[in-house]
This record gives structure tokens, sequence and C-alpha cells, in this order.
């Protein structure tokens, strides 16, 4: 549980974040409407694809999100 938050955290600190099924799936899945409804993730499509991604209020804030993960 501890390396997939970690996994996590590391690909929501790109501009990419993560692909939707992994915010879907746990450790994200409890907290992923949390977060967005506090601004901190956003859905997104790059390249075609369904994306999740740290909002600019999210990078200014991501700690809070990443100590509620692991």
């Amino acid at each position: 549980e501890a390396e997939a938050a970690e996994q996590l955290i590391l690909a929501l600190r790109l501009d990419r974040g993560v692909d939707d099924a992994t915010a879907s799936r746990p450790p994200m899945e409890d907290l992923r409407a949390w977060a967005e409804t506090s601004g901190l993730l956003e859905a997104v499509v790059l390249d075609g694809q369904p994306r999740v991604r740290l909002t600019t209020r999210g990078r200014l804030l991501s700690n809070e999100l990443f100590a509620r993960l692991v």
C-alpha cells in the first residue's frame, strides 16, 4: 500500500498526472471526490486519454492530499 501511494504521489507531481483508471483505484478512490470538490484535482483529456492531475491550487496544497494518501 505504501508503495502504491508513493507511486501515485510521484505521478501526481507531473503535469500529466495519472490515468483515470489509476485515480479510480485504492488508495486514491476514497480521496478523489474530496480532492476534486476541494479544487485540488481536475479531470482532463490528454492525447485522447482521460487523466487526473493537480490543479494550480492543488499544487500549492498538495501536501494535504499526499498526507491523506499515506
